[in-house]
């Protein structure tokens, strides 16, 4: 199991597995609290030449903060990789009150992504989704997002 990015929940550091626990002599790292806010823009189209087969696509958004609110602590990446085309790995950076800083190394990776009208990083699998089935909810359909953008902003 990948990583993922901490949030400030403990029952999310229990299920991690993770010890949140500084040193005595280190202020206690602020977390972020990343929220998964509902998703906009849907869309749903039939597939060319394919009997009753549909897309389904829609945008998705992870805010810092309960409902899209302020974060208590900024979600910091650092990436690094040994050469231009190694994979882009990314290690979770958290801030305590005195500006001590806790790196989690290893949380996930990034890849460059070119569009027709901007150029970015995506954080691949920092978050799935699946389509079930009304009727019994049994999986109809995995995701395949690729990745999501990591802007350098908060999103209002």
């Amino acid at each position: 199991m990948k990583p993922r990015i901490l949030r400030r929940s403990a029952l999310a550091a229990a299920v991690l597995g993770l010890s949140l626990q500084a040193p005595a002599s280190a202020a206690k790292p602020v977390l972020p609290d990343l929220d998964q806010l509902a998703p906009t823009q849907l869309s749903i189209a039939p597939i060319p030449g394919a009997p009753v087969r549909w897309f389904l696509a829609f945008d998705s958004r992870i805010a810092n903060g309960p409902r899209g609110g302020a974060g208590v602590g900024p979600m910091i990446l650092r990436s690094t990789r040994t050469s231009p085309t190694a994979p882009m790995v990314a290690s979770q950076v958290m801030v305590a009150a005195d500006e001590s800083e806790t790196v989690r190394p290893g949380v996930g990776t990034l890849q460059f992504a070119i569009s027709a009208d901007h150029s970015h990083w995506h954080y691949l699998d920092l978050d799935n989704y699946e389509l079930r089935k009304a009727s019994n909810m049994k999986r109809a359909a995995p995701d395949n997002k690729t990745g999501f953008c990591m802007p350098d902003h908060a999103f209002t």
